[in-house]
């Protein structure tokens, strides 16, 4: 007997999400390794489908129109990083730019960050209270790890 999951824009917009998420965490993993050495160590993005379909479908409901709500947030602030990125971009391939310049651009990149992580986060708690207590741990549990130091 198999079991057919039912894929809806909203949910693709929750795994893209989460996707997002950890990519910008991990992201500053893959920094950090090659700044001051380390393993990344594997991240599985099945793990989080999985955790995903695990919830109820009342409860994945409710997480799906929370996650809705909070998305177009997420999405100007993604677009606001890009910009940001563009613009670093922009300095580095002319021939001649001003560190000071480039030091702005850079602290303006991680000025949008935080605040994508701040609109990441607020739809990431929307989600969680809006499953039922067991989900949420069961949830969390499922989530990868970092690798321990």
């Amino acid at each position: 007997m198999t079991t057919q999951i039912s894929c809806s824009k909203p949910l693709i917009g929750i795994l893209l999400f989460l996707s997002l998420t950890a990519n910008v965490f991990f992201g500053g993993m893959v920094v950090g390794k090659h700044m001051y050495g380390g393993d990344l160590g594997g991240f599985k993005v099945g793990k989080l489908l999985g955790a995903l379909q695990s919830l109820s479908p009342e409860s994945r409901d409710k997480a799906v129109a929370s996650a809705e709500k909070d998305w177009p947030a997420v999405q100007a602030q993604l677009k606001a990083v890009r910009e940001k990125r563009d613009a670093v971009k922009q300095l580095l391939v002319k021939p001649d730019y001003k560190e000071e310049d480039l030091d702005k651009a850079m602290a303006d990149v991680r000025t949008e960050l935080n605040k994508l992580i701040d609109v990441a986060q607020t739809l990431g708690k929307g989600v969680l209270k809006n499953v039922t207590p067991e989900e949420r741990q069961k949830l969390i549990r499922m989530l990868p790890r970092p690798p321990a130091e």
